[in-house]
């Protein structure tokens, strides 16, 4: 057994029980690629495997766990390294997941990573840019002033990784949104998920 398997044995498989030994092989497969990639573009500055296990995969996880049960179109907004994109398509095949990553370098990496994901897709797209739409929208990266006005004029919901801080203010500056309680991330002092799903009018 891999170092990354026995982590994600330890950390993630007590949080998420579903996850079958494919989806685990096809997110070290991600792991793998990631750190070859990150000697040449910078993907991540979290190296650390035990760190990256909870924080990129064990987070993402989360979030495709959060996001109720259906065949969503997904979009993650600014993946950067494929985060929480390419995990969420691992672990929810249901869905159909785009991710959005205006980098081109990193665009290559992540359809590199996801050629035996039928349900994931990669644009080099500003979420702005983007027409097509979706049911839900995550990311770790945009500012919030870019996604929710987005999720808010396409009527879609949104699933956000935020520090306790931005999630108080999120909830103070888009009223028009109807939040969920924060679900607080499995790993204490790293943040909650919050989850907007329905609009007011």
């Amino acid at each position: 057994m891999s170092e990354f398997v026995e982590l994600v044995e330890k950390h993630l498989r007590p949080h998420f029980p579903w996850l079958t030994s494919p989806q685990i092989a096809l997110l070290e497969n991600h792991y793998s690629l990631m750190m070859r990639w990150n000697k040449r573009i910078n993907l991540t500055a979290i190296t650390a495997i035990e760190e990256v296990v909870k924080r990129h995969y064990g987070e993402s996880l989360a979030v495709a766990a959060a996001i109720p049960p259906g065949g969503w179109k997904i979009i993650d907004a600014g993946s950067g390294a494929g985060f929480p994109g390419v995990p969420i398509a691992i672990a929810r095949p249901e869905c159909t997941v785009t991710m959005l990553e205006i980098d081109i370098r990193k665009g290559v990496f992540i359809k590199e990573t996801t050629l035996d994901l039928p349900n994931a897709f990669v644009k080099n797209e500003r979420l702005s840019a983007y027409g097509p739409g979706c049911d839900w929208l995550v990311s770790r990266a945009l500012h919030r002033q870019e996604l929710i006005p987005y999720a808010i004029a396409q009527g879609c919901s949104v699933a956000l990784l935020l520090s306790d801080d931005q999630i108080a203010g999120t909830q103070a500056d888009w009223r028009t949104v109807e939040w969920d309680a924060p679900r607080p991330l499995p790993w204490k002092g790293q943040g909650s998920i919050l989850i907007g799903s329905r609009l007011l009018h």
